[in-house]
C-alpha cells in the first residue's frame, strides 16, 4: 500500500509540472493593430481641430475611418482589447 501510494504522489507531480510547462510555452503575445493605432490618433486629432475652429468636415473623414474599421473586423485584424476599444471608439464617432 505505501509503495502505490508513492507512486500516486511521483504520478501527480509529474502531471503538475507538466501542466505548467506546457502553458507557459504555448504564450503568444498578440500585437495591437499599427494601422488601427494611427487612425484612431488621426480621429482623435480631426476632432480636436474641428473643437477649436469648428472648420472639419467630420463626416467625410468619418466615412473613410469607418470603412477601415469594417474592413479590418472582416479580415480579423482587430483582436487585442486595444484594438477592439480603439475601433469601437471610431466607430462611435460615426
Amino acid at each position: 500500500m505505501k509503495v502505490e501510494f508513492s507512486y500516486v504522489i511521483l504520478l501527480l507531480l509529474m502531471i503538475l509540472e507538466s501542466c505548467h510547462n506546457a502553458t507557459d510555452d504555448q504564450v503568444v503575445k498578440i500585437a495591437d493593430n499599427d494601422s488601427l493605432k494611427e487612425l484612431y490618433l488621426k480621429d482623435l486629432e480631426i476632432r480636436e481641430l474641428d473643437s477649436k475652429t469648428d472648420t472639419v468636415n467630420l463626416e467625410n473623414y468619418d466615412k473613410v475611418h469607418r470603412a477601415k474599421v469594417f474592413e479590418w473586423l472582416a479580415n480579423n485584424q482587430i483582436k487585442t482589447p486595444m484594438d477592439k476599444y480603439r475601433a469601437a471608439l471610431i466607430l462611435q464617432h460615426t
